[in-house]
């Protein structure tokens, strides 16, 4: 039987502790030993007994790193953890493939910062033209007032989002105008992320005809379903803030896109977010990495945490 160790931040158990049961139950029966092991409990010790194998739902890119360089398997992968934990660099890979996404400012630190420490790339999608425009109007003099909280130029800032990248669930996402006004605060979602990335933030147009977004579920480069989400209250469209949702089925250029972003890394359980127009025109939005699938389960699908155990097993 293969040893698998699960690994969590203990602060996440009690949230997740439905999909931790399923997922040891459900590997006892591939024939896996999975243990929960948290984050905070590695020391020198345990990696005196290391596993076969490690499935990855804590997301601290440099310990997964720090593992697979120990020779063990891991689901996902380091590369996974690098590029999807950083919308940034997300959304850097994916313009390069030619896919159309939400327009994007990064926001990064400098290496040497003898004037000010953020310097900003513009990120324009292709066939958004409108977006593009609105984007631009945030040129560097305005991005700086913002963030020194200097007088800002007329500029309406609540049609815009600034989220950070290791951000995810919803959280640490809000419109500009509120981080400008500080009506809002960020704090540290992911503390071990946040600290790895010299990425910061980005800053995106609210692109108000995109209502709702689909979450497409993928294990070993298949799609296992797809759910559809719509804005509770506010502009965030996730299940976890109040978003409703049902299933769907991902066709047209979304299938295309999907085909595309699976060469990017070697995923093996990823969720892929698209914007979606009341016409059906998808926009890319990001990958997460450490993805649940409570959506799936309210929808009725339950055999997700079997095909993630079965193809574990086999590898």
């Amino acid at each position: 039987m293969k040893d698998i160790w699960l690994i969590y931040y203990d602060s996440y158990i009690s949230k997740n502790r439905y999909f931790i049961d399923e997922i040891i139950n459900e590997g006892k029966k591939s024939g896996l030993n999975v243990r929960l092991v948290t984050v905070e409990d590695l020391d020198n010790n345990m990696y005196d007994n290391l596993p076969d194998a490690v499935i990855m739902r804590a997301i601290n890119p440099e310990l997964s790193m720090k593992l697979e360089d120990m020779g063990i398997r891991l689901f996902n992968n380091a590369s996974v953890s690098v590029l999807c934990n950083n919308k940034a660099e997300t959304i850097r890979r994916v313009h390069k493939l030619g896919i159309i996404h939400i327009p994007t400012i990064t926001v990064s630190l400098k290496s040497s910062a003898k004037d000010f420490q953020f310097s900003y790339e513009y990120i324009c999608s292709p066939f958004l033209e409108h977006y593009n425009d609105t984007l631009t109007k945030l040129n560097e003099n305005i991005l700086d007032d913002i963030f020194m909280k200097n007088k800002c130029a007329d500029i309406d800032l609540s049609k815009y989002v600034i989220k950070s990248v290791t951000g995810h669930g919803g959280r640490e996402v809000m419109l500009l105008s509120d981080f400008y006004l500080g009506n809002g605060e960020f704090g540290a979602q992911e503390r071990d992320a946040s600290s790895f990335y010299s990425d910061k933030y980005i800053i995106q147009p609210l692109m108000s005809e995109y209502m709702s977004d689909i979450r497409v579920y993928i294990i070993d480069g298949k799609i296992i379903g797809a759910v559809k989400r719509s804005a509770g209250n506010g502009f965030k469209s996730n299940y976890s803030l109040g978003g409703r949702v049902c299933l769907f089925t991902p066709e047209g250029y979304m299938y295309e896109y999907i085909g595309k972003i699976l060469t990017l890394c070697d995923f093996s359980y990823i969720g892929i977010d698209f914007l979606y127009s009341s016409e059906g025109r998808p926009v890319f939005n990001e990958i997460e990495d450490v993805v649940g699938a409570r959506m799936l389960s309210e929808c009725g699908v339950d055999d997700y945490v079997r095909k993630y155990m079965e193809y574990i097993r086999i590898l």
